[in-house]
Order: C-alpha cells, then structure tokens, then sequence
C-alpha cells in the first residue's frame, strides 16, 4: 500500500471513530436530560404505587422512539393519564426540542413488577420497611408461580441481591450483602438493574437480574 494512501485511510478511520463517539456522547447527554424530564413527570403524578423503568430508546435517521414501563399496584389506582393530555404534549415538545426530530413517547403499562428489573428493584425497595430478605426470597418463589400461566415464556430465572440493612433486620451486621436466584442464567439474556435508597440505618441497595432464555 501506498504510504500516502495508508495515511488518508488511517485518518479516514480515525475521523469515521471520532464521529461515533462524538455521536454516542451526544445521545447519552441527551438521554439522560430526556430521563431527568420523564422522572420530573412521573413525579408530579404523585401516585406513589406509580414505578417506571428506565427509557429505552430507539434511533433512526429522522425519528427517536422513547418507550418507558410504568407498573402501579392492583391496590393502586392507575392515575397515570390524569395529568391530562396537555402535560404530555409539552413533555414531548420538550424532547422534540432536545433532539431537532420527531419524537415517538411511548407508555406501556406492565401487570407484574417483575417484567422490567428496574421496576421490580424498586417495587422490593418500596415493600422493604414490612419485609425481611427471607419475605424477599419468597416473593420470588410464590409471586410469579401465582401467576404462572400469565408470565413469558421467555423468562427462565431471577436473582435479587440486597446490600445494606433493612429496617425488618436492625441486627444485621452494617457491611451486609445477600442474594438470593431462583432459575438458571445459562443461556439466557439478562436484564440487569439496581435501586439505591435510605431507611433511618442507612442507605441500600437492591440489585435485580431477570434472565430470559433465548428464543430462535
């Protein structure tokens, strides 16, 4: 090759890899001002049963589709289009904004909590004031069972891991993790998330794996 010729293709390479990162910082400092507007909205619902999972988002050439899942408790109401639909156009306008493109927002309700990993973190951190790991444990076991014939085929195992104290386990060493799975992770794709809070003996945090097996 020619030397000339190596150089412009190494340059072209280097100016093809900058451009990407160049694009993916800008999408992730997007999204992330993209979350922070859906966090204040879901906020200012002020249902406290109302948990959402992080955005997942989409990107094509002239168009970013944002889809979020929210979960509210069968003892709660599901309050989530009574801010009217006022409230979402400028939430949309806001993200039409951000971007320079249309923009797709989409709600999907989930029935179980543990559909989405991040739901299902902070559905265990919310119910950890009345429950112990071992309630933890159970919930994982008999919750889903219950409801065995509404659950996806596709997920396989979950394993939930706790890092700090709870308030039901006061005597429970400060430095303290447990984990619990029920399932297998062999082959299998895995959902990942975990949620951070504070009870009056400090913070925790509830890490969730959802593994779901790989369909052809």
């Amino acid at each position: 090759m020619n030397p000339y010729t190596r150089k412009e293709h190494i340059s072209q390479t280097t100016r093809g890899y900058s451009m990407q990162h160049f694009n993916a910082s800008n999408n992730m400092a997007k999204e992330n001002n993209v979350s922070s507007l859906i966090q204040s909205y879901i906020l200012s619902i002020k249902n406290p049963s109302l948990l959402c999972s992080k955005p997942k988002y989409t990107y094509t050439s002239t168009k970013v589709t944002v889809q979020v899942f929210y979960y509210v408790s069968r003892r709660g109401k599901d309050t989530f289009g009574n801010k009217g639909t006022q409230s979402l156009f400028s939430l949309s306008d806001s993200l039409v904004s951000i971007y320079g493109k249309e923009v797709s927002l989409i709600f999907t309700r989930v029935h179980y909590p543990y559909l989405n990993s991040y739901i299902f973190a902070q559905y265990l951190a919310h119910n950890s004031p009345s429950n112990t790991f071992v309630r933890f444990q159970d919930s994982i076991l008999t919750y889903p069972s219950r409801n065995a014939s509404k659950l996806p085929a596709s997920i396989c195992g979950i394993k939930i891991e706790v890092s700090g104290r709870l308030v039901t386990e006061a005597v429970v060493p400060r430095i303290s993790k447990k984990s619990y799975q029920y399932g297998s992770a062999a082959n299998a794709l895995i959902d990942y998330s975990k949620f951070t809070t504070k009870n009056f003996l400090g913070s925790f945090t509830i890490k969730v794996w959802i593994m779901q097996r790989i369909i052809n």
